[in-house]
């Protein structure tokens, strides 16, 4: 039922950043993490460069400290990963530190809270070419399922063609 109703809400959208925003607040919600970064790759099969993300409180304080932007540029870690593989990928947190991709910028020192690991599902283009993520972290409780994957597979196909619309509708626009 939220996945629905985040289906509805994403899909309402006409232009790239509200929709990237929404599409974070309802998929922190339909797994009950603690964060969630939507990422578009930028210059990539007509998508715009973008990015979306949802805190709870536990990570908006350190969030505002550390001054982590919110950068549409998915780099070299292990977000560039799924990307690259354009496949999910869902680890514990000991899974994720023992990554050999994994890597946390040393301006976080030991003040970001503990996490309990961590989800990343692509996001496709019609023709099945990799165009960003979707990335959660920190369940609320327990650790990220099969179930929360499967959901937020389905989500991010919705998503992902709602962006195409709206790069659509906005060539259109111009």
């Amino acid at each position: 039922q939220r996945a629905t109703a985040a289906a509805q809400a994403i899909t309402q959208h006409q232009s790239l950043a509200p929709l990237l925003q929404e599409l974070a607040v309802q998929a922190r919600a339909v797994v009950q993490a603690h964060q969630c970064f939507v990422r578009l790759v930028p210059n990539r099969n007509s998508f715009e460069a973008g990015s979306g993300m949802s805190l709870s409180d536990k990570f908006a304080d350190w969030h505002a400290r550390v001054n982590e932007p919110g950068s549409a540029d998915i780099g070299i870690g292990i977000d560039a990963a799924v990307c690259e593989a354009n496949l999910p990928m869902r680890l514990t947190q000991a899974g994720l530190q023992a990554h050999p991709r994994w890597r946390m910028p040393a301006e976080w020192g030991h003040s970001r809270p503990p996490m309990r690991g961590w989800l990343a599902i692509p996001l496709k283009n019609r023709s099945g070419e990799n165009v960003g993520l979707l990335e959660f972290s920190d369940k609320c409780e327990g650790e990220f399922t099969q179930q929360d994957q499967y959901v937020v597979e389905q989500l991010a196909q919705i998503a992902s063609a709602a962006i195409e619309n709206v790069n659509l509708l906005e060539e259109i626009r111009q």
